[in-house]
């Protein structure tokens, strides 16, 4: 149990995760943010998971290398990643673009 708690600690995917994680729950506690929280929480995890991907993706080159998995070709790997990132920019953009903040209410 404690082994597998370790491993988690030490994993680099995983404290992407919790920093992510952690981010999040303060961007929401913020009341400051409000107008604004929904698109730094979907930019905040958007881009925590394209880090993750990353992060896989070095991984399983790293095996392969060491003969432990089936070879990744590098560059193939790169470009998913681009890929990924170019998706994850674009939906970023369309989201900012279609919540727009909303206006304070005047004081009554």
């Amino acid at each position: 149990m404690i082994d597998a708690v370790l491993s988690h600690l030490r994993s680099r995917k995983f404290r992407v995760a919790v920093i992510a994680t952690i981010v999040n729950v303060l961007l929401a506690a913020v009341p400051e943010l409000q107008p604004h929280r929904d698109i730094l929480i979907l930019a905040v995890t958007a881009l925590a998971s394209v880090l993750v991907y990353a992060i896989a993706h070095e991984d399983a080159a790293a095996l392969a290398s060491a003969g432990e998995a089936a070879a990744v070709d590098p560059d193939t790997a790169l470009e998913d990643i681009r890929e990924t990132m170019r998706e994850v920019a674009a939906e970023i953009i369309e989201e900012v673009i279609r919540v727009k903040p909303k206006a304070p209410n005047p004081p009554a």
